[in-house]
């Protein structure tokens, strides 16, 4: 296994397999989101247009979440994944479910927890931590 260095100055390699106008978005966009005013103007909009229910799933995906997300299933960060990897960018697969309270959820949860440590090389490390809606540890696990 080789050794991997971690270099959050090392902008070419984060940033390979963008084009220069993906960066101009992308600095549109951190450039609104460390607004406080554009931040809690956008936080406000989003939430008043889903509350109404219109379809604006589409435009969130596309453009903020975009910026942090592979995808909402391991299926869905295959190709982000692959891109990233064609520029020597290593990934971290986070399965996510905030806002979630119900044995029901926690169940889906784990269950694609599971899915995502089985979809790991098993050459690479990799670790779950999980923890309940007061922010305390309910499992800790580790592959290696």
């Amino acid at each position: 296994m080789s050794e991997f260095r971690l270099d959050f100055h090392d902008t070419a390699t984060a940033f390979a397999d963008k084009s220069d106008s993906q960066l101009k978005e992308k600095y549109r966009i951190f450039r609104m989101l460390n607004s406080p005013f554009m931040n809690a103007i956008g936080t406000r909009a989003a939430k008043f247009a889903l509350s109404l229910g219109l379809p604006i799933h589409g435009l969130i995906k596309a453009s903020i979440y975009e910026q942090f997300c592979g995808g909402e299933t391991i299926e869905e960060c295959e190709g982000v994944i692959n891109k990233l990897a064609a520029s020597h960018i290593g990934t971290v697969l986070d399965y996510a479910v905030e806002g979630k309270a119900t044995e029901d959820d926690f169940d889906r949860t784990k269950d694609e927890i599971i899915r995502t440590i089985h979809s790991f090389d098993p050459c690479l490390a990799c670790g779950v931590h999980v923890l309940d809606m007061q922010g305390n540890t309910v499992t800790e696990v580790k592959v290696q």
